[in-house]
C-alpha cells in the first residue's frame, strides 16, 4: 500500500467534509471546507519532529510528526494560526499505518481570535488505532452565538503509553471561512462580548452601591440586565426593606415560571411509578413476552401492542390500550391471518400524528410465506387506525432492502418525523440465516411520501458505529438523532452519538459517564421530552468492560436521565427508591422490555419484557444445577411513571427563610425582643427544613443572636457605624448634599466597604419622593453594613434563577479580572 493512498484517508475527511452549517438568526446557510492554517509556536520538540510535521499526512513516514522535548506532557501545546478568520468546526487527526507507542491518548482544544484570548471547545481521547478521528468542535458558546477563531490550540495531557514522549502525527481543520458570514459571526460575536462585559459591569456598579451609575448605562445602553421581577426584587429588598411587597414579589417569580429551569437542571429528580391493572371487557390483557413494540397516539391517549416472544414462540396479536379508561382492547388476536405481519419478535413500530398511521418493520426470524416457509427478506407494513381504512394493513413491501432499504434485521431502532414525512432506521443485527457471525446494518430513511429508501451516508467520512439492542431517539427542534449503547461484537457500549439530519453529519457526544458510573446497556429503552431537553433511559442488561465480566441486570434502579441542553450534557441517575413509603411497589429488573412516553402528561409507560434479579449474573439465573439453560420470566406487568422533582413551594420557601431570616436580624436593632421573638417563633421557624441539618443549625443561630449579650447589632444608617465622613460642597447645606450626593475623600484606592458606606443619591431621591406621597411609609437610609447584608440576600435568591435571561452574571468581574491577569 503506498503512502499515497494511506494518505487519502485524512484528505477524504477534510476535503468531502461538507456540511450545511445554518443559523436561524442570520437566515444563512453555509458549507464547511478545508482550513488552511500554519505553525504558531508549540512548548518545544525534540529533533527532527517539529511541529511543522502535522501540516502533512505522511501516514507511512515514521518522522513525519510532533513531539515534545520533554517526557512529561505537563504545559506541552501546539499553537495553529489559520489563514483567515473562520468558524472552526472539526478537528481531524491523522495517524502512523501502525500502532506507536507515541500515540496521544487525551488532549485538550482551544480556539480564539488571539493567542490570549482562548476557549476550550474540547476535552476528549484519540483511540489506540491506525484510523484518522474527526470530532465536532463546539463552534457555539452556550449562548448560541458562534465563535470565530483565529488560531487553535492543541494541548495534549496524556498518551496512550506513559512511558514515551507523545506525538501527534497530522492534524486537519475544517470549518467556515467564508468572507462575509465570517464578517457577520465576527460582527455578533462581538455584539455578544461588548454586551457580556456591560453585564459584569453593571452587576459590579450595583453591588458596589453606585447606583446612579448603573441606572444612567442602562437608560443610555437600552440593555435588559435581568427579568424585571429581579429588578423589582432588589429595589425592594436591598433598597427599601420592604419585607411584605418582596414575598410577594418572590411569589409571582414563581407564577411566571423564572424558577423552573433550576428545578429541572440543579436538583436530583426520582421516578414515581405505578402500576397499571387494566384489563379489556373479558378480563384478559397482553400475556407475558418480551421483545414487543409499542407506540403511542397522543392526540387519542392510545398506546398499541404489537408481538413478542413469549419463551416458546413468536406472537402476532395487536392491542390498543385506552390510557383515560385504563382499559386494554385486543384488535386482533392474529395479524397474519388478516393481511398483516406474520407473528415477529424485537420488531419496530413507529406512529405517525399526521395520518394515523403504525409503520412496523424487522423480526428476529424471519416471516412466514405463502407456502408455509420462512422468508428472511425485510417485510415493511402501515397500519390504518382512523378514516375509512381504520384496521387494515397495508403491504408496503416484500423486501425493503431490493429498493434499497436495510435488510432483514432485529434489535434495530426506528423513529418518525412527521414534519419532514421521513422514517430513520439504524444498526440491527442482520437476519441471514447464518447465526456464526454478527452482521450489522447501517442508517437508512424512508421518503413517506415518494414511498423511496436511501442508505445515508454522513459526510466528512465520520460515521456511527453500526450495532444492535440500542437506543436511538428524535429531537424534533434541533432535526438531530440521539444514538446511545447498545452491542457491537461482544462489547457492550455506553456511548452516544448524533446525527445531524439538515447537515448530514455525525458527532459524538463527549460526556464524560465514568463521573456518573454509567453502565454499558443493551436492550435498554429510551424517550424524549423535546421540551424539557432531556431523554430517559431504562437499562435493559449491563456488562463491565473488563475481559470477562458478567452479564447482568442493574441493581436498584435502572432509570438514566440525559440532559442534553446545554451541550455536551450531563448523565443523572433517577432514584426509585420507596424512601419513607416502605410498601411502594416498583418494576422489577427486566430487559427487552417495551417503553412509549406521552409528553403532554410527561409519563411514561412500560410493558412486559424478560425479568429477572439485578445484580446477579444473568448466566447464575438462568442455570439450573445440573448445567441445562432456563428461559427467563417473561413479564406482563403494566406501569406508568412520572419524573418527580422538588415543587416550586419548596424553591419559594427556601428564599422567603433567607428574607425573613434578614427580616428578622433587622428586628433584633428596630424592634422590641419580644416583637423580634415572637417573629422568629412564627414566622420564621414557619419556612424552616426542620429535617435539613443545615437550616436548623441557621435558624439555632438566629435565636442566639436575639439572647447573646455581645451578638452584633446590625447598624440601620451609617451614623451607627464608624465610616469616613461624607464629604459634600457645603456642610450647612443639607438640601444641596441631597440634591449632588455624597463622596467619599480622594483616595489612589478604594475597598468595597467604603464604597457601600455611601448612599447614591438615587436613593435619596427615592426616599424623598416616597416622603412627598405619604411620610409615614419613608424608608430610612440604611447604612454599608445594611445594603451588603441586604444584596448577599438578594444573590442567594439569584442562585434559584439558572438562566442568565433572568438575572445578572454569575460570575464576578474582580474575580474575572484576577484570571485574566494569571494567564
Amino acid at each position: 500500500m503506498t503512502q499515497t493512498v494511506l494518505g487519502l484517508r485524512v484528505r477524504v475527511q477534510t476535503f468531502l467534509n461538507l456540511a450545511l452549517l445554518s443559523d436561524a438568526s442570520m437566515g444563512s446557510e453555509r458549507g464547511m471546507e478545508a482550513l488552511s492554517y500554519t505553525i504558531s509556536g508549540c512548548s518545544s520538540f525534540s529533533g527532527k519532529y517539529k511541529p511543522e510535521n502535522v501540516m502533512h499526512d505522511l501516514p507511512m513516514d515514521p518522522a513525519s510528526r510532533w513531539n515534545g522535548a520533554h517526557h512529561s506532557t505537563d504545559s506541552q501545546w501546539i499553537l495553529l494560526k489559520l489563514q483567515s478568520v473562520s468558524v472552526v468546526q472539526t478537528i481531524t487527526f491523522g495517524k502512523h499505518c501502525k500502532s506507536h507507542p507515541c500515540n496521544m491518548k487525551e488532549f485538550r482544544v482551544l480556539v480564539g481570535l488571539t493567542e490570549d484570548t482562548m476557549t476550550e471547545v474540547l476535552h476528549t481521547n484519540l483511540e489506540d488505532t491506525t484510523d484518522p478521528e474527526t470530532f465536532t468542535i463546539e463552534h457555539k458558546g452556550v449562548e448560541g452565538v458562534y465563535r470565530p477563531s483565529q488560531f487553535v490550540k492543541v494541548i495534549p495531557v496524556s498518551g496512550h503509553n506513559q512511558q514515551y514522549h507523545v506525538s501527534i502525527w497530522h492534524i486537519a481543520l475544517a470549518g467556515v471561512a467564508d468572507p462575509h458570514f465570517v464578517d457577520q459571526v465576527k460582527t455578533t460575536y462581538e455584539q455578544h462580548s461588548e454586551t457580556n462585559v456591560l453585564r459584569h459591569v453593571l452587576k459590579y456598579l450595583r453591588q458596589r452601591r453606585l447606583l446612579s451609575a448603573y441606572q444612567d448605562i442602562l437608560t443610555r445602553s437600552g440593555l435588559r440586565i435581568e427579568h424585571p421581577l429581579v429588578t423589582q426584587l432588589h429595589e425592594y429588598l436591598v433598597l427599601r426593606g420592604n419585607w411584605e411587597k418582596v414575598e410577594v414579589i418572590l411569589h409571582s417569580m414563581a407564577d411566571q415560571g423564572l424558577f423552573d429551569d433550576f428545578i429541572r437542571r440543579r436538583h436530583t429528580p426520582r421516578c414515581v411509578w405505578k402500576r397499571l391493572l387494566g384489563t379489556d371487557m373479558d378480563g384478559d390483557k397482553p400475556s407475558p413476552r418480551g421483545g414487543h413494540a409499542m407506540c403511542i397516539d397522543q392526540n387519542s391517549q392510545t398506546i398499541y401492542l404489537f408481538g413478542g416472544w413469549d419463551g416458546k414462540k413468536s406472537l402476532d396479536d395487536f392491542w390498543a390500550y385506552d390510557i383515560s379508561l385504563d382499559r386494554w382492547r385486543v384488535l386482533s388476536h392474529s395479524t397474519s391471518a388478516e393481511n398483516g405481519p406474520s407473528a415477529r419478535a424485537c420488531h419496530k413500530m413507529v406512529f405517525d400524528p399526521r395520518t394515523g398511521k403504525i409503520y412496523v418493520l424487522g423480526s428476529l426470524d424471519g416471516s412466514t410465506d405463502s407456502s408455509g416457509g420462512i422468508s428472511l427478506s425485510s417485510d415493511f407494513y402501515c397500519y390504518h387506525t382512523s378514516g375509512s381504512t381504520a384496521g387494515k394493513w397495508d403491504y408496503l413491501a416484500h423486501d425493503t432492502s431490493a429498493a434499497g432499504g436495510p435488510p432483514l434485521v432485529f434489535d434495530h431502532q426506528m423513529v418518525l418525523d412527521s414534519d419532514s414525512r421521513m422514517i430513520y432506521v439504524f444498526g440491527g443485527r442482520i437476519v441471514d440465516g447464518d447465526w456464526d457471525a454478527i452482521k450489522l446494518s447501517n442508517l437508512f430513511s424512508f421518503n413517506i411520501t415518494t414511498s423511496k429508501w436511501r442508505q445515508i451516508q454522513p459526510v466528512g467520512g465520520t460515521s456511527i458505529p453500526s450495532r444492535f439492542g440500542h437506543s436511538m431517539v428524535l429531537e424534533p427542534m434541533t432535526k438531530k438523532l440521539f444514538v446511545f449503547a447498545g452491542q457491537r461484537e461482544d462489547t457492550y457500549l455506553s456511548d452516544m452519538y448524533t446525527y445531524n439530519i439538515h447537515s448530514n453529519s455525525v458527532a459524538r457526544v463527549e460526556v464524560d459517564s465514568s463521573l456518573t458510573n454509567l453502565p454499558s446497556c443493551f436492550t435498554q429503552r429510551a424517550v424524549i421530552d423535546s421540551t424539557l431537553r432531556e431523554i430517559y433511559v431504562f437499562c435493559g442488561l449491563i456488562r463491565g468492560n473488563q475481559r470477562g465480566a458478567s452479564t447482568m441486570l442493574p441493581l436498584g434502579s435502572g432509570t438514566w436521565l440525559f440532559s442534553y441542553d446545554p451541550s455536551p450534557g450531563k448523565w443523572i441517575h433517577v432514584s426509585s427508591d420507596a424512601g419513607h413509603n416502605q410498601t411502594l411497589e416498583l418494576p422489577q429488573a427486566r430487559f427487552a422490555h417495551q417503553v412509549v412516553y406521552d409528553s403532554r402528561t410527561r409519563t411514561v409507560f412500560l410493558h412486559g419484557g424478560n425479568g429477572g434479579t439485578g445484580g446477579e449474573p444473568l448466566e447464575k439465573q438462568h442455570t439450573e444445577g445440573d448445567g441445562s439453560h432456563i428461559s427467563p420470566e417473561r413479564l406482563d406487568d403494566f406501569w406508568c411513571m412520572q419524573i418527580e422533582r422538588p415543587n416550586i413551594s419548596e424553591v419559594v420557601r427556601k428564599c422567603a427563610f433567607f428574607i425573613r431570616q434578614q427580616q428578622f436580624r433587622e428586628m433584633c436593632n428596630g424592634s422590641t425582643p419580644m416583637e423580634a421573638l415572637t417573629f422568629l417563633q412564627n414566622d420564621v421557624h414557619s419556612v424552616v427544613n426542620h429535617d435539613d441539618p443545615e437550616e436548623s443549625a441557621s435558624f439555632r443561630a438566629l435565636m442566639s443572636h436575639l439572647i447573646s449579650p455581645g451578638a452584633q447589632k446590625v447598624p440601620f444608617s451609617d451614623d451607627e457605624e464608624a465610616r469616613p465622613r461624607k464629604r459634600s460642597k457645603s456642610d450647612s447645606s443639607e438640601s444641596t448634599t441631597e440634591d449632588e450626593g455624597s463622596a467619599l475623600p480622594p483616595s489612589t484606592s478604594v475597598s468595597t466597604h467604603l464604597l457601600r458606606s455611601v448612599e447614591d443619591p438615587l436613593e435619596k431621591a427615592m426616599r424623598k419622593q416616597e416622603a412627598g406621597h405619604n411620610s409615614s411609609s419613608s424608608f430610612p437610609a440604611t447604612s454599608g453594613t445594611l445594603f451588603s447584608l441586604r444584596n448577599d440576600t438578594f444573590e442567594k435568591i439569584l442562585e434559584f434563577l439558572a438562566t442568565d435571561e433572568s438575572r445578572q452574571p454569575s460570575e464576578e468581574l474582580p474575580d474575572l479580572i484576577r484570571q485574566g491577569s494569571s494567564n
